[in-house]
C-alpha cells in the first residue's frame, strides 16, 4: 500500500478549534449575563441557556476526537493492503465541503470511505438511519448518503481536472463503503444502499471488488496527483 497522503487530521483539528472559540464565547455571556441576573432575575435564564449551548460545543468536540481516533484504525486496517493500491487520508476537495475520510485508488476501481466510531449499536432502513438506544430508535442524519456524496464529489473533482493531467476522459464509478471501528458493535442493516463494513474487513472486500474496467498504474498515479494538486 502506498500512502500519499497522512492523516493529519486538519479538518477535525479547524472543527475543534473552533468550536472552542465558539465554547468560550457563549461561557463570556454566561458569566456576564450571571452578574447581571443580581440586578434583572431574567438574565439568569439567559445564563444557563448561554451554558449550555457552550456545553453542546464542547460535546461536539469528543465527537471529533472520537472520529480522529477512528480514521487512524481504518488507515492501519488499510495498510494489509498491497502495493498496487494507493491511499489518501483526510481529504478536502472544496473548501466549504467536510472531508472525505479515506480514499483508495485500486486497478479494479477507486472506493470512498466514511469512517464511523459508534460506541451503541446503529441501524439502516436503506438511507434512513438510526441509533439503537435504550429508549428506542434515534434519528441520525444519513451516513449512506453522506458516502455517496463524497463519491460523486470526488468523480466530478477528477473529471474536472483530467485534462489538465492529459487523461483520457473514461466513465468512473466510485464505490461508496462505511466503515464501523468498533469491532463488536451491533448493527440492524435492512437494504443498505452502500457496503457497510467492520475496518477489518476492509483490505478483502477491496482486493475482490469487482469491476468491468482496469485503471492502470499510471492512471492512478495521475488520479492520485490530482487529487493532491488541487484538494485543499
Amino acid at each position: 500500500m502506498h500512502v500519499l497522503k497522512e492523516t493529519k487530521y486538519q479538518y477535525a483539528e479547524n472543527k475543534i478549534k473552533q468550536n472552542n472559540e465558539s465554547a468560550k464565547k457563549y461561557f463570556l455571556i454566561c458569566f456576564i449575563l450571571l452578574l447581571f441576573s443580581f440586578v434583572f432575575p431574567l438574565s439568569l435564564l439567559g445564563s444557563v441557556i448561554a451554558f449550555v449551548i457552550a456545553f453542546a460545543y464542547l460535546q461536539q468536540n469528543y465527537s471529533w476526537k472520537r472520529g480522529k481516533s477512528g480514521e487512524t484504525k481504518v488507515s492501519t486496517a488499510l495498510q494489509q493492503l498491497d502495493d498496487s493500491y494507493y491511499l489518501l487520508n483526510d481529504v478536502v476537495l472544496h473548501p466549504k465541503h467536510g472531508n472525505i475520510d479515506h480514499i483508495v485508488l485500486g486497478q479494479n476501481g477507486i472506493f470512498v470511505i466514511e469512517t464511523k466510531d459508534y460506541r451503541i449499536g446503529v441501524g439502516c432502513n436503506e438511507d434512513e438511519w438510526y441509533l439503537l438506544t435504550y429508549s428506542g430508535k434515534k434519528r441520525i442524519p444519513s451516513i449512506s448518503k453522506q458516502a455517496k456524496r463524497n463519491a460523486v464529489t470526488l468523480k466530478d473533482f477528477i473529471e474536472q481536472h483530467a485534462d489538465s493531467a492529459g487523461l483520457k476522459h473514461r466513465q468512473l464509478f466510485i464505490n461508496s463503503i462505511i466503515a464501523f471501528v468498533h469491532p463488536d458493535l451491533k448493527t440492524k442493516l435492512y437494504k443498505p444502499t452502500v457496503a457497510v463494513l467492520k475496518a477489518y474487513e476492509l483490505p478483502e472486500f477491496i482486493k475482490n471488488a469487482k469491476t468491468n474496467i482496469r485503471i492502470s498504474d499510471d492512471e492512478l498515479k495521475a488520479y492520485g496527483d490530482i487529487i493532491l494538486r488541487h484538494s485543499t
